[in-house]
Parts: C-alpha cells; structure tokens; sequence
C-alpha cells in the first residue's frame, strides 16, 4: 500500500480542503512535493504517504477511496 486515505477533500470547492466527518477547514497540512496538483481535474481527496512519501499528504482520485485504509 502506498497511501492512506485521512477523510479529507476539495470536492465542493477547488482548493477549499474540508474535513468529511464535520466539515470544517482544514487548519493544518502538510503537503508532498508538488501537491496539491490536481492532476487532470479528478484529485481531490487526501491521502498520506505510507512508502516514499512518508507521512505527507498527497491528493488522489476519490475513485480510490475504496481500495485505501481509513
């Protein structure tokens, strides 16, 4: 497993991360190289690094959700 998905998105408002249990901001991160992309306007759930990128965040398709540890 590379990632692991945290319950964080952007999905009502592009750049806008909010938390999925109660929907508040996002008042700490700590983003990977690059990240967020946004790559091909599909990312926009978070993740953490389990291998290379140990411990930052990274942005994936929501799609994934369902193959990543909660």
């Amino acid at each position: 497993m590379k990632y692991v998905w945290i319950g964080l998105n952007d999905i009502e408002h592009e750049g806008t991360f909010v938390w999925e249990v109660d929907n508040s901001t996002v008042k700490f991160s700590k983003w990977g190289p690059g990240q967020p992309n946004n790559l091909a306007d599909i990312e926009h759930c978070v993740t953490v690094g389990a291998n290379r990128h140990f411990g930052l965040w990274n942005i994936e398709p929501c799609t994934k959700k369902d193959s990543l540890l909660l």
